[in-house]
């Protein structure tokens, strides 16, 4: 039987797998010389940071955002007060201000004191200001 291999980092244990395909057959397996993985999905693994408001000590942190809503005239009487379906807003925009402690109000900034409202940053600040992560 001839067969041929690719070798490549296991998803799993990140040891050295292999999908080796059978030349007659086409089948393909997978294997890995460090773990037990056979070729299923492997679920990614991420880490989880933990945020710590450095004025209160408290752990959740929130984002203030401004959203936009659009809600349905019903009714447009000539004195002008409009009548609204407040039931039945339809969602628009949003755009995060800032992020802030949920307890305090504590809002996270940048080195040059801006307010960070983008959340790839808020990673950054975390790591930087949290040194338990």
């Amino acid at each position: 039987m001839s067969s041929s291999a690719d070798w490549f980092d296991c998803p799993k244990c990140g040891g050295n797998a292999h999908r080796e395909q059978d030349n007659t057959t086409c089948e393909i397996t997978f294997g890995c010389s460090g773990c037990d993985w056979k070729g299923e999905t492997v679920e990614e693994k991420v880490s989880e940071l933990k945020f710590t408001c450095p004025n209160c000590n408290h752990n959740l942190l929130g984002s203030v955002e401004q959203v936009i809503m659009t809600y349905p005239i019903t009714k447009i009487p000539e004195n002008g007060l409009l009548d609204y379906d407040l039931d039945n807003p339809t969602d628009g925009d949003s755009q995060v201000l800032a992020y802030q402690c949920t307890n305090c109000g504590y809002e996270l900034k940048d080195g040059l004191e801006n307010t960070i409202d983008d959340c790839l940053d808020v990673v950054e600040w975390i790591k930087k200001n949290n040194p338990d992560n």
